[in-house]
């Protein structure tokens, strides 16, 4: 089932189904056999993005000691595996940037591509590093599966999300207000994690309001994939700023780097209005909005369900 609430269920079955369903997304994954290693990375990842951000979202429900414990298995889970796509989100980067800079930049972009190629494949143990890594993850959500999929989510109505919806769109409007006056490359790509948070939110809670909540969870993910790529090309621009690339080619370097950095505003340019519209409600009554879109949609559904 897709990864939202259903009127059809009371709130803490729903949060509870998804949770179970993305913990046998994880399980899939891991099992899976796909040879393709650092795609079984990816895809865990996304899933434990997904778990984490059920348990947020539910967390008054569950107590803050259960929630503190499972979040932090998640996260160093996570952490664990991020260590393995450094050179894979390098390329990928690499190759958002081609068709945005002058030929001469293109061929120099070519070299930094093989150049970042042939580092990985010089890690010979890389792959097999992260199956390695990859068979650590499986055991680990092996022995913590019948633990976590017995976690309770004791919600019976929206009252039970406010306070976490209100820090996650709260901490992102704030983060907004501080960059447009003084904002650094860490700022924004705190400010890219809560947009990311948000996102989970509004499709935990698309059913309320599809007209609305659907369009609306789009632009925030525009805006924390605007925001994704800043943080990649900010990943490039450490690894241009190091020694072992492009060596030789210090004009080149130094044209290719000021080119990432005008890249880097020009996301900014485009991910500050785009913030504004998404945070142009004061906290409370975003909140409030989805309160009582949440009310009209348990009423309706309420009141076209037959007496028994």
């Amino acid at each position: 089932m897709p990864y939202q609430l259903h009127s059809s269920e009371n709130l803490s079955a729903g949060l509870h189904r998804i949770f179970l369903e993305e913990l046998d997304a994880v399980m899939e994954t891991l099992t899976s056999g796909d040879a393709d290693v650092h795609k079984q990375i990816h895809e865990t990842r996304k899933s434990i993005k997904r778990l984490r951000a059920v348990l947020r979202l539910g967390r008054r429900g569950i107590g803050g000691k259960v929630f503190r414990r499972e979040d932090a298995f998640l996260s160093g889970v996570a952490k664990t595996l991020s260590d393995t796509r450094d050179m894979a989100a390098m390329l990928s980067c690499i190759e958002k940037l081609a068709p945005q800079v002058s030929d001469d930049q293109q061929a120099l972009l070519r070299q930094l591509s093989t150049e970042v190629t042939k580092q990985a494949e010089s890690a010979a143990a890389e792959a097999t590093a992260a199956s390695g890594v990859l068979i650590a993850v499986t055991t680990q959500f092996q022995e913590a599966r019948e633990r976590l999929g017995a976690i309770q989510f004791h919600a019976d109505t929206f009252k039970a999300l406010e306070k976490s919806l209100k820090e996650i769109y709260r901490d992102g409007r704030s983060l907004m207000g501080h960059i447009s006056q003084e904002g650094d490359a860490n700022m924004i790509h705190q400010w890219r994690k809560k947009a990311k948070h948000l996102w989970y939110d509004m499709l935990i809670l698309s059913d309320i309001w599809p007209a609305v909540t659907i369009p609306l969870a789009s632009e925030i993910h525009a805006l924390a994939e605007t925001l994704g790529f800043h943080h990649d090309l900010e990943v490039l621009l450490i690894a241009l700023d190091g020694q072992t690339l492009l060596k030789g080619k210090t004009k080149g370097k130094t044209k290719l780097i000021k080119t990432v950095r005008d890249l880097q505003e020009t996301m900014l340019r485009q991910a500050m209005p785009l913030g504004g519209k998404i945070y142009s409600l004061k906290t409370g009554s975003f909140v409030d909005c989805l309160n009582a879109w949440w009310n009209i949609w348990r009423l309706t559904h309420t009141s076209l369900t037959p007496a028994l």
